[in-house]
């Protein structure tokens, strides 16, 4: 990952922080929203400097080496029902 890749993953890292805490957001929906607002923010600035630039800022380099990243990608086999039953346990009850 370049620096300037870097740079738009905390762009929309940080955009959709703002707009949840701005929004007071609850649950899956309306977090969502704000996930997509920011990813989009992050995505018009990558365009933009695209354009001025004339070539891609997306690189195929990656931070995590092959070995690293074939560990990373073996999830173990979690019950969906019951990891969205811990999730609502531990989130703050809106208001």
């Amino acid at each position: 990952m370049t620096p300037i890749e870097l740079a738009h993953t905390m762009l929309g890292e940080v955009t959709t922080t703002a707009f949840t805490q701005a929004r007071d957001t609850y649950g899956f929906n309306e977090n969502k929203e704000a996930a997509t607002d920011g990813g989009k923010i992050a995505g018009n600035a990558r365009k933009n400097i695209e354009d001025k630039l004339g070539e891609s800022v997306v690189s195929e380099q990656n931070y995590l080496t092959k070995s690293q990243k074939s560990k990373r990608l073996s999830m173990p086999d979690v019950d969906p029902a019951k990891a969205l039953e811990a999730f609502m346990e531990v989130s703050p009850k809106k208001k």
